[in-house]
């Protein structure tokens, strides 16, 4: 599982892998990639999740920001929901 916050995943939260192949991207590219608006979560100040990239700005626009679902992970682990 790609972009998809990972609180919202539920047992299949380890499933999550954001992870990137090295890759030599034209620095043209951010500009761009950054219209996306990736990382937008109620709580991305305080997850402790390294994998989720938060919502994106058309997501948000469709589905709405989630903020009663998303629950940031604790620090002691990112395999553990917070209650």
């Amino acid at each position: 599982m790609k972009h998809y916050p990972q609180c919202l995943l539920g047992e299949y939260a380890d499933a999550l892998d954001n992870a990137q192949p090295k890759l030599l991207i034209d620095p043209a590219f951010w500009t761009q990639f950054q219209r996306n608006g990736f990382g937008q979560c109620v709580h991305s100040q305080t997850c402790a999740s390294k994998e989720c990239l938060g919502l994106t700005t058309a997501y948000i626009e469709k589905f709405g920001n989630h903020a009663d679902d998303l629950l940031p992970f604790r620090p002691e682990t990112t395999a553990v929901r917070a209650v």
